[in-house]
């Protein structure tokens, strides 16, 4: 289970890094845009592109904030996980005799 919760959490890290990245970009071509507005009005494709890079923007916060949750329950279920392995470590011989406890333990483990 730890194998499993840190290339998670590493991947995801890796892809919160990755829309970090977009989004300055997105700033940076908004900030850009801006500062040639006179160019912008004059041109729809150019006014165009600002309006969907606004858009865009607008989503970031809402992309951040629930990728922040998502992270927050897959660290809650690694917890919980990583906790049940330890109540059936500390009571093994319990497991041992029982198929029902030792399969979930597997389980657990491979999870």
């Amino acid at each position: 289970a730890c194998l499993s919760k840190q290339l998670i959490t590493d991947n995801w890290s890796q892809a919160m890094d990755e829309v970090r990245r977009q989004y300055q970009a997105i700033d940076s071509a908004l900030e850009v845009l801006a500062s040639v507005q006179g160019v912008v009005q004059q041109s729809p494709a150019l006014a165009q592109l600002q309006k969907d890079l606004e858009e865009a923007c607008l989503s970031k916060q809402l992309i951040t904030d629930n990728w922040s949750q998502a992270m927050d329950e897959v660290r809650r279920q690694y917890q919980a996980i990583d906790s049940a392995l330890e109540v059936l470590a500390s009571v093994q011989g319990v497991v041992q005799q029982s198929p029902a406890l030792a399969q979930l333990q597997k389980d657990l483990e491979e999870a």
